[in-house]
């Protein structure tokens, strides 16, 4: 899978980017590439300052560990690191290839250009995080 409009349609599904138009999804997919990892290959390093990309995993699974503790496995359709693409952060945890990964992958620097010039981006992905953001508050009232 090497061809934007494939691109776009695996992006539309990520969590973030649920209210962009199939413009602004195009935009995206245009600065996206497709990387392929082989089994043992860290895809994302915990506590990695310098890995600011997003990684949606198209074919084959990877491990997810938090200080050497295995958390979950991951496979195609998943993301990794949607938020890194926002604050550059530090990683939070590390993602191993368990088998041969196919990913597509977006590097910060060039999501960020795209937000200065593609006009809509900026406030629609503030309404998505605006929602997510008070259906965990929902979730967390409800515990209490």
């Amino acid at each position: 899978m090497s061809d934007a409009s494939e691109f776009a349609k695996v992006i539309a599904t990520v969590p973030l980017f649920e209210g962009l138009t199939k413009r602004q999804l195009a935009s995206i997919a245009h600065v996206c590439f497709e990387a392929v990892y082989s089994p043992g290959d860290v895809i994302v390093r915990e506590g990695d300052r310098t890995a600011e990309h997003m990684v949606v995993i198209t074919a084959g699974t990877a491990e997810v560990t938090h200080k050497g503790k295995s958390l979950t496995t991951l496979g195609a359709g998943e993301v990794v690191g949607e938020m890194a693409l926002l604050d550059g952060l530090p990683r939070s945890a590390s993602v191993t290839a368990d088998t041969d990964v196919r990913a597509i992958v977006l590097y910060r620097s060039a999501f960020q250009t795209l937000l200065n010039e593609v006009p809509g981006i900026y406030a629609r992905l503030l309404t998505t995080l605006s929602k997510r953001l008070r259906a965990q508050d929902e979730r967390l009232a409800s515990l209490g």
